[in-house]
């Protein structure tokens, strides 16, 4: 009998440790199945993920101009509101329907050519601005200009109707070469007078901008360099404007027409 009981204390203990061995295993069990549960979670992509934009620089400000040589100002436009854009003739180049013409706006002291009226949206076509009297014959054109996009920039003069002197040139975003083109329109056939491949403006830069027209010499400067010249007899007088593509992201201001 005495064998028996202590039998049984022995089995009750065998069974007393098991037991604690079964809950400490289903205890750690639990614990690594939660912590593998926290590192899938962790892992797990989400569902928006965060996207970081990079800003669009802010314009800054324009350096300030040099002293204007001697001469006659035929012009320098006020840039202070949109009333002050009535003295100015805007003009899309092509078939353009009325809810689809280019836009220009005055901010922040400058012409801004701010896309199209249809809902913002960007158009290729050529558009120009232009001021001044159709009587002028010898000037130099001068604007300064920022390009946070557009990639086209240029200047007219002698402009009669459909005809005028054009300077054009591309951003060097572009891949088209010749970036500088000087010619000349006639009832709008273009044909160029010159053309150089330079490496183009760059964006987010201000730069100075000059067409000089007399007797029958053209001749462009950029930043007070020279930049391309040609002659030409075709056209003797009209006015002075500037020309880009309706693409908007860019603006002109200190525009100045003088006579020498």
């Amino acid at each position: 009998m005495e064998t028996n009981g202590r039998q049984r204390s022995i089995n009750a203990l065998i069974a007393g440790i098991s037991g604690f061995v079964m809950v400490l295993l289903v205890a750690v069990a639990l614990n690594l199945f939660g912590l593998r549960g926290q590192g899938q979670a962790q892992e797990a992509p989400a569902l928006f993920p965060t996207i970081y934009l990079t800003p669009t620089p802010e314009v800054p400000t324009k350096p300030t101009r040099p002293a204007a040589l001697a001469g006659s100002v035929l012009a320098s436009p006020t840039l202070r509101t949109d009333a002050d854009l009535s003295s100015w003739e805007f003009v899309d180049v092509g078939v353009v329907l009325s809810d689809q013409r280019s836009v220009w706006n005055v901010e922040g002291g400058a012409l801004l050519q701010n896309r199209t009226a249809a809902a913002g949206n960007s158009g290729t076509y050529e558009t120009m601005a232009f001021i001044g009297s159709p009587t002028w014959s010898d000037y130099t054109l001068t604007t300064r200009f920022y390009d946070q996009g557009n990639g086209n920039v240029g200047l007219v003069v002698r402009r009669q109707g459909e005809s005028f002197y054009r300077l054009r040139m591309l951003a060097n975003i572009y891949s088209d070469t010749p970036r500088l083109v000087l010619e000349k329109v006639v009832a709008g056939v273009a044909t160029p007078l010159a053309t150089r491949d330079i490496p183009g403006h760059a964006l987010h830069t201000w730069y100075e901008l000059a067409l000089q027209v007399e007797g029958d010499r053209l001749e462009a400067s950029l930043d007070g360099e020279a930049l391309i010249e040609a002659r030409d007899q075709t056209l003797t007088s009209g006015q002075p404007g500037i020309y880009t593509r309706a693409m908007g992201r860019i603006r002109f201001t200190d525009l100045l027409v003088t006579n020498p």
